[in-house]
């Protein structure tokens, strides 16, 4: 008989670049305290795609963030029914980006939270989530479960160093340079107003409703180690 441990990583293993587990307990954030555990899991987007995004994102981008949040909602409710068909609780998550509260210009609960205490990366000096394997060229989707499974040791201080690509790189200037750790407000880290600003100035360009930029995915040396491998 399978275990939910050898379930969780056949079905990981097969569909995802990238997942880990992360232990949720004591997270104030939390939508669902009770559920101790967070499977948060992730697809790498096309390099191709990423490798065209330094004047600003194109409809390439956005057809491949799409595809990549649709297989990873997909993902999420096959895993979220296989564990519940073991009798444990398990709500998962969307990848996509509409549930963001307009006036706080935050989502319900960030991937990223999950992803850092899962040990995936850290989030870099644009506020993104930064893996050493992919950089930020990813989209993410978490299962929430209180299923009691091994979890990774959680990301504590940030790797980027004196790197400032994503701030040099930025048309409005929105990222402050502060050094993110997980005591880090976002707003110490960003000016959310200006990057959406210009999200939306960049989307309204190439007549798409949903602001979205993409200049500091490509900025990033862990983006560009991982774009230009062959």
């Amino acid at each position: 008989m399978q275990t939910i441990e050898s379930i969780i990583r056949n079905l990981l293993s097969e569909n995802v670049s990238i997942w880990g587990i992360a232990n949720m307990e004591n997270t104030p954030s939390h939508p669902y305290p009770e559920l101790k555990r967070a499977i948060v899991f992730g697809l790498a987007l096309n390099r191709e795609v990423i490798r065209n995004l330094d004047s600003g994102p194109h409809q390439a981008y956005i057809d491949e963030c799409n595809m990549a949040n649709e297989k990873l909602t997909s993902i999420g409710m096959e895993l979220e029914k296989k564990l519940q068909q073991m009798d444990y609780r398990a709500i998962s998550m969307t990848a996509s980006t509409s549930d963001i509260n307009e006036k706080k210009l935050e989502a319900e609960f960030p991937h990223k939270t999950t992803a850092t205490k899962s040990g995936l990366g850290w989030v870099g000096k644009c506020d993104l989530l930064v893996t050493k394997e992919f950089g930020s060229a990813l989209r993410l989707n978490t299962v929430f479960t209180d299923a009691h499974l091994k979890a990774g040791n959680p990301m504590e201080k940030s790797l980027c160093g004196t790197c400032s690509n994503c701030i040099d790189n930025c048309p409005v200037n929105a990222p402050t340079g502060k050094q993110w750790d997980p005591s880090v407000h976002r707003d110490e880290i960003i000016d959310i107003q200006r990057c959406y600003g210009e999200c939306q100035r960049a989307s309204k360009k190439i007549n798409f409703d949903h602001p979205l930029c993409g200049r500091c995915i490509i900025a990033c040396p862990w983006t560009q180690k991982y774009v230009c491998e062959v």
